[in-house]
């Protein structure tokens, strides 16, 4: 069982009286630009090579001054986060809790506890309850040292991994990254990689074709969604995204469809989806109902760039018929606060 009021009790990583309180430390790896706004007394470096000894040095300066201090969510700060939090330091938070993510409204986690408890009693496993509770309580506290990590690579749950003779289908294939990590380890791959942001579909082209999967993978210039259409789309690199229409300037019309509709229109019959398409899941999930309904096929898919998608998107697929679901945190691109990754099978 979820116990909503051990969670919620815990000392928040940044009391009220902080919230205006002068910065005294940040410790990260980032330049000072990417701070959000923060104007620390002190730094440490991350990247500098003494940075691992000057760890007393810090937790002393952060019991003396009982002042907030911020650490860069990241791997190479875990150490430091369980150091902090076990000499007793009040404020050691993730430094990414004050980008504009809301993941960390505790009122917003009250709100949603009844279905948080719902999709927790759905997992398979102790290891995903423990993740899905490490997720929880670093989103209640800030403190990444409550974080329950995957022992296997993101996409390669043992129980629900893409083999070589699925029918793969890429939602948010960027640069052809996954493909890439995959091909090694299955021996070969095919099915759709779908990726809006020309830029990155310029790559994926080049990635597939370097791989020799352009007889096997067809990609995709659009984005997955819940209708085929066209929507507003601000680019960004690795974490281009869908935008409500007018929400922003620089943003481009792109092309989006549903699979439902691909697979229809190709006689294709996917067997292995993943889904990182950068906050769009729930709505390509929509897109894909009857897919998912009746060829039912393995699913990974991120649960971590809308706060309501790590219980939205479990109970979604529980109530069509979907028993077998484990979660995986991982921290393959350092940063733990990403990766959250949900995997589903419909057997």
């Amino acid at each position: 069982m979820l116990d909503m009021k051990r969670l919620l009790e815990k000392t928040p990583s940044i009391p009220a009286q902080y919230h205006a309180a002068p910065i005294r430390l940040v410790v990260s790896a980032r330049p000072r630009a990417e701070y959000f706004g923060l104007a620390p007394d002190m730094v440490c470096d991350l990247a500098a090579p003494d940075a691992a000894q000057s760890a007393p040095r810090l937790l002393d300066s952060a019991l003396a001054h009982n002042a907030p201090v911020f650490l860069d969510a990241q791997e190479s700060t875990l150490p430091l986060h369980r150091l902090f939090s076990s000499a007793g330091v009040r404020a050691c938070v993730d430094i990414s809790r004050y980008s504009v993510w809301n993941m960390f409204d505790r009122d917003r986690i009250r709100a949603d506890f009844p279905h948080l408890e719902r999709a927790y009693a759905l997992f398979a496993d102790e290891a995903s309850r423990d993740a899905f509770r490490g997720v929880l309580g670093y989103r209640i506290t800030g403190d990444a040292g409550l974080l329950s990590f995957a022992s296997y690579p993101v996409y390669r749950h043992p129980d629900v991994c893409p083999t070589a003779d699925d029918v793969f289908i890429d939602g948010g294939a960027f640069v052809g990254d996954t493909l890439h990590t995959l091909l090694p380890r299955l021996g070969g791959l095919r099915g759709l990689a779908f990726e809006p942001d020309p830029d990155n579909f310029a790559r994926l082209r080049q990635t597939i074709e370097r791989l020799g999967l352009i007889r096997h993978v067809r990609p995709l210039q659009a984005g997955l969604w819940k209708e085929d259409g066209e929507i507003s789309f601000a680019r960004a690199g690795d974490s281009s995204h869908i935008v409500a229409a007018g929400a922003a300037s620089g943003t481009v019309s792109v092309p989006v469809r549903s699979l439902d509709s691909v697979a229809q229109s190709l006689a294709l019959r996917p067997s292995f989806v993943k889904l990182d398409v950068e906050g769009a899941e729930f709505e390509a999930l929509q897109g894909a109902e009857r897919v998912v309904s009746t060829l039912r096929p393995k699913l990974a898919v991120c649960l971590y760039h809308r706060p309501e998608h790590l219980w939205q998107i479990p109970l979604w697929l529980a109530e069509r018929g979907y028993r077998t679901l484990h979660l995986g945190h991982h921290t393959g691109g350092g940063f733990v606060a990403l990766d959250v990754v949900l995997y589903a099978r419909g057997d």
